[in-house]
């Protein structure tokens, strides 16, 4: 866009004039009570997170005012989000740190932009990557890594060798034929060629695509059987509630959509969905399309597994792949998938914002339209 640009805390900031981040101490405090909170499984305090978006934002106004404001500020608030995976009443706790901290947050950064003469005309976004559904915080419900009840000793027992769950591996550990990524209502399995890497201690090409028929559809179907019959791994029956796959593309080809496995073949999207209606999966053919499809489809995995989940179950019947928390997010429901997109401008009526944003991006804007509205309001009329 060609502008001046500031980050507040966020992760992702290539190409920003200005970088701001709370002091190490507040991030070391984090991580120390988050360890706490693990350890002790009581009653989480929002405290520390609440410190870590305050800091940030005192960091910020810091910044505006030594070096003045930037035509594009981008405000992270990770606290919320943080806060609302550990608490004991996940929703109710995060509409307080909402009204709590967050909404004296922004009240602090537009405090600033005024006192620099710059609010006027200034277009406010406020707008959220992801909702929260409560789950259930015990060892049934968390699917993870380590037991001989979890996913990854059902990729074992198909008969690929598992990488080991650690940041770095040793010399000897890198024959790993398979690995996952957990993101709570989704689990993604990456799968090697294993005819590039049969004996153990040979390592695998992992520039070639996995086999269909003789790497991908073995662990489909085994996830398949044990969610419905509980074959090879009891405790994963009736976690799970669909498993996709796909012919597999080599690193640097457009990878394909994924589809269905019934249990017999692979099944696009939108034919199971015409047949098994599931319409509390809010437009899944074409998110897993935009999530999995094209040149960088591949980071999505070769299987992909959606757990039971979603605001719509009983809490008892919702599963998550991560260790134990009292919240998660990422499936498609509704509960997960619904966002706010807030847009303010003193001067400016409901009316004429309205359609500013309709002209850009439509009447029913999505996570993707984000960008191009941010584009938009910068250009000039």
């Amino acid at each position: 866009a060609n502008v001046r640009s500031y980050v507040s805390l966020s992760h992702i900031y290539r190409g920003a004039d200005l970088v701001t981040t709370p002091s190490p101490t507040v991030l070391g405090d984090l991580v120390t009570a988050a360890a706490r909170g693990l350890a002790d499984a009581g009653e989480v305090s929002d405290e520390m997170y609440a410190k870590l978006d305050r800091s940030s934002v005192e960091s910020l106004v810091e910044s505006i005012r030594e070096h003045g404001v930037a035509d594009l500020q981008v405000v992270y608030l990770p606290g919320v989000d943080l806060y609302t995976h550990a608490t004991e009443h996940p929703l109710e706790d995060q509409r307080e740190y909402l009204r709590d901290v967050i909404d004296p947050a922004v009240g602090e950064v537009l405090r600033a932009y005024r006192e620099q003469g710059a609010l006027d005309g200034t277009y406010v976004l406020l707008v959220s990557d992801h909702g929260h559904t409560p789950v259930l915080d015990d060892a049934q419900h968390a699917l993870g890594t380590v037991g001989s009840g979890e996913p990854p000793e059902l990729i074992r027992r198909v008969g690929f060798r598992m990488r080991p769950f650690v940041l770095e591996l040793d010399e000897d550990e890198q024959d790993y034929q398979a690995t996952v990524a957990y993101q709570g209502a989704m689990a993604y399995v990456y799968l090697a060629d294993r005819s590039t890497c049969p004996e153990p201690g040979s390592r695998c090409d992992w520039r070639q695509a996995p086999r269909l028929e003789d790497d991908v559809l073995p662990v489909a179907h085994a996830f398949f059987e044990a969610n419905r019959t509980g074959a090879l791994i009891p405790e994963l029956r009736g976690t799970l509630d669909l498993i996709f796959a796909r012919e597999p593309r080599a690193p640097g080809e457009d990878a394909l959509p994924f589809q269905i496995w019934d249990g017999e073949r692979l099944v696009p999207i939108g034919e199971y969905l015409a047949a098994n209606p599931r319409p509390e999966l809010l437009e899944l053919e074409s998110r897993m399309e935009g999530l999995a499809a094209g040149p960088y489809g591949h980071r999505a995995g070769d299987v992909l597994l959606l757990s039971r989940s979603g605001g719509e179950r009983q809490i008892e019947e919702r599963y998550y792949f991560s260790d134990r928390y009292r919240s998660w997010h990422g499936s498609p429901s509704g509960q997960d998938s619904r966002i706010p997109l807030v847009v303010a401008r003193p001067g400016s009526s409901g009316a004429e914002l309205r359609e500013r944003i309709r002209l850009a991006v439509g009447d029913n804007p999505s996570q993707l339209d984000i960008t191009p509205l941010i584009l938009h309001l910068l250009s000039p009329r």
